[in-house]
């Protein structure tokens, strides 16, 4: 199997990940297990040469492990692990409670509200416990907060509260993981927090709430999918991950890209601006005590998920033929 078949680090051992563990912290991507990275050798090299931390981009979510009522699938999920110890590094599990990403059996019928409780600790509880003692992480509730700062009703997991209860179901979720694995750290992971804004507000007094509530929540993950023209304001960025580490919070920047549209020419200045995005984001991170990990969303723009989805490409530190772009050497001169 081509995992295990990839050859040992070679000659230039000045990579992202040797600098990173210099610095005592968590460098790495998204990894896709499909056909085409199967069977692609460089793919794997890349992963353990230039990275220490691994999140699966889809095996251990809802309708990958647990695609009927009574089946579970933990088959993708641990050949990363695997791949991951064989390699010394550690893996970010992604995610048990989100909105999409739910299988047909859950989402065609019409449970009641016990029973939809009932569906989603059993969820937690199996997984959690078959990953037990093998990850670093879990990104426990996935983009829950609403663009106005409120919790989302969208999907089906909030029909499991009722009224004014809005929210017991995530409580439950962290309470239910922590259960399970006692000793894994628990994350909030969202998308359009960077910034300080009416979303990332929500998402600050919620966690605030929970941790005085007692809940066991010990990290924010932010997502950071942005655009490589989009305004970012690095000093409110900055601040905003000041105020959660201030919680005593650990931070991940869990699934950063900056896609540049198709039909935009990869010029010079282009690729330099797109670089500097990266630069405001994981220098924020490194000025901040609790940020330990810096993850971008896949890691080659060869597999990348936003030229299948979106109208836009070429995200990621490494080009489709895996050579170093200016966003790489900028994150990698900030490791110094």
């Amino acid at each position: 199997m081509i995992l295990f078949a990839t050859q040992a680090l070679g000659g230039n051992s000045d990579t992202l990940r040797s600098r990173a563990e210099k610095k005592g912290l968590f460098i790495g991507g998204a990894m896709r297990l499909y056909k085409e990275t199967l069977d692609d050798p460089k793919y794997f090299e890349t992963f353990k040469n230039e990275f220490n931390v691994i999140v699966p981009e889809h095996v251990m979510k809802f309708d990958a492990t647990h695609s009927s009522e009574k089946t579970y699938d933990f088959s993708g999920g641990d050949l990363i692990v695997d791949f991951a110890n064989h390699n010394s590094m550690k893996v970010r599990g992604h995610t048990l409670v989100w909105h999409e990403a739910v299988p047909p059996w859950v989402n065609q019928y019409k449970y009641s509200r016990r029973k939809l409780k009932a569906i989603l600790h059993d969820h937690i509880l199996s997984v959690v416990t078959h990953f037990k003692s093998k990850l670093l992480c879990w990104d426990v509730v996935n983009e829950a907060i609403g663009e106005d700062g409120k919790i989302s009703r969208e999907g089906i997991w909030p029909r499991i509260d009722k009224g004014k209860h809005l929210g017991d179901y995530i409580k439950n979720a962290y309470r239910w993981a922590h259960q399970a694995d006692p000793d894994v750290l628990l994350f909030y992971n969202d998308y359009g927090t960077e910034e300080i804004n009416k979303k990332s507000d929500g998402v600050y007094n919620f966690i605030k709430d929970l941790k005085k509530e007692g809940v066991p929540i010990h990290g924010v993950g932010f997502q950071v999918h942005i655009s490589y023209n989009e305004p970012l304001n690095e000093e409110s960025i900055r601040e905003n991950f000041k105020r959660f580490s201030d919680l005593g919070l650990l931070l991940h920047i869990t699934e950063m890209d900056v896609g540049i549209p198709k039909d935009v020419p990869l010029t010079p200045p282009v690729l330099e601006q797109q670089a500097e995005q990266y630069r405001k984001v994981f220098g924020a991170c490194l000025a901040t005590p609790l940020c330990q990990a810096f993850l971008t969303w896949g890691i080659t723009d060869k597999y990348t998920w936003i030229n299948q989805v979106t109208d836009m490409t070429a995200p990621l530190l490494l080009d489709e033929f895996y050579l170093p772009k200016p966003a790489y050497r900028v994150v990698k001169s900030l490791l110094d």
